[in-house]
C-alpha cells in the first residue's frame, strides 16, 4: 500500500480502480502508471500496448 500512496494518481484513474475492485473486474489499460497502480492494490489487470515503452 506505500507503493500506491506514493503514486501520482489523477481522480479519473482512482475511480476505474475502484470500479475494478468494487466489480471484481480486470482491469485492462496502456497506462503504466495505473498498472502499477492495480498491482499494488492486488487488482487483476491486463497491460496492452507497446511491450517496449
Amino acid at each position: 500500500m506505500q507503493e500506491l500512496a506514493s503514486l501520482p494518481l489523477r481522480s479519473g484513474d482512482a475511480l476505474h480502480l475502484a470500479i475494478a475492485s468494487r466489480e471484481t473486474l480486470t482491469l485492462t489499460t496502456a497506462d503504466r502508471l495505473l498498472i502499477r497502480a492495480a498491482a499494488a492494490l492486488g487488482l487483476d489487470h491486463h497491460a496492452i500496448g507497446n511491450p517496449l515503452m
